[in-house]
């Protein structure tokens, strides 16, 4: 069972935070204007962030994915100023998240079945 840190969970929020900001606010691409950043969470180093986002299609969160990839630097160097508390801004690791992709999967093949039962 793994043990909870106060302080990567401290860090992880106030990345989380600020991570949402900045694709709110400071990145301007049109594929990011529906995606929401579900966590981070941080390696036990600290040195690598992995931040889960999703959006409403798969292609747009494979779109944003990439687009969100590419602007790490950016974001990370944005982060840096925000948080000058923070020694070491940890390297970002964009990943999907497709647990509600699959809960609406599952929800229409329940609703089929329901249909086929009355």
């Amino acid at each position: 069972m793994r043990r909870s840190y106060p302080r990567s969970d401290r860090i992880s929020d106030a990345l989380h935070r600020q991570i949402a900001l900045i694709v709110q606010n400071d990145l301007c691409d049109p594929r990011l204007r529906l995606v929401t950043i579900q966590g981070v969470r941080l390696s036990r180093d600290m040195s690598s962030a992995f931040v889960s986002i999703t959006a409403l299609t798969a292609e747009e969160q494979t779109a944003a994915k990439k687009v969100l990839t590419g602007a790490a630097g950016r974001i990370r160097t944005l982060i840096a100023k925000q948080l000058p508390a923070m020694r070491r801004v940890p390297s970002l690791v964009f990943e999907t998240d497709g647990r509600w992709i699959k809960e609406a999967h599952i929800d229409a093949l329940l609703r089929k079945v329901a249909v086929s039962e009355e």
